[in-house]
């Protein structure tokens, strides 16, 4: 199965991620559990065309160097996926999860309304924390673009990689995909805002990393 093939059907079936690895057939994560595509084995040929197709030229000596390279792109038929390239075993893997086109609102992720008006407040800092999969970006993303809809605010956020892609609505927003450090973070922030960062600036970028760094 070709790269699109395998993307177009974990789409059919509503899978949630994407695993391949060289010496098995593709996998599709489908409410939480994984099955097999009725396809034969991929080899390592195979997965480095699809790694060298999605691993942005930038990333390529990350997956050198460290074995690993995270990543995000939009398919042809307009669809988005955060990646991740990884080596095990000396053999290419990619993980690919499912981005939705556009984030849900917190009706649909049924955040409590004290979560909800975090978003209301004009000024302080939200940072949202959990262990991984428990839903970080899908709620940061909610409260983002609840607040792009309602306030004609300049949103900021600085991602590695970027995955929601947030709609034109009232506000203005610019995501930034760059590497995280609170020194540079807090520079770009400062230079985009023309003053002292505020929430919404820093909204996406404190959950990405441990603050203060130790």
């Amino acid at each position: 199965m070709t790269l699109e093939q395998i993307l177009a059907a974990a789409r059919r079936f509503g899978a949630s991620d994407v695993h391949l690895t060289a010496g098995r057939s593709p996998s599709l994560r489908v409410n939480g559990s994984l099955s097999r595509l009725e396809d034969g084995p991929l080899d390592d040929v195979a997965l480095a065309a699809m790694t060298d197709a999605l691993v942005p030229q930038r990333l390529q000596r990350n997956l050198e160097v460290a074995g690993q390279a995270d990543f995000a792109f939009t398919d042809q038929a307009g669809e988005r996926y955060r990646g991740s390239a990884f080596r095990q075993r000396g053999h290419l893997a990619l993980a690919l999860r499912l981005i939705p086109r556009l984030p849900p609102t917190p009706a649909e992720l049924h955040l409590p309304e004290s979560v909800v008006r975090l978003a209301d407040r004009p000024h302080g800092m939200v940072i949202v924390t959990g262990p991984t999969g428990s839903g970080k970006t899908t709620t940061l993303a909610a409260l983002i673009d609840r607040l792009n809809g309602l306030r004609p605010v300049h949103i900021l956020t600085l991602e590695d990689p970027i995955e929601y892609v947030y709609p034109v609505r009232l506000a203005l927003v610019n995501q930034r995909e760059m590497a995280w450090t609170p020194r540079a973070s807090l520079r770009v922030c400062a230079r985009h805002c023309g003053r002292t960062p505020t929430s919404s600036s820093w909204a996406r970028c404190a959950t990405q990393r441990r603050w203060p760094p130790r």
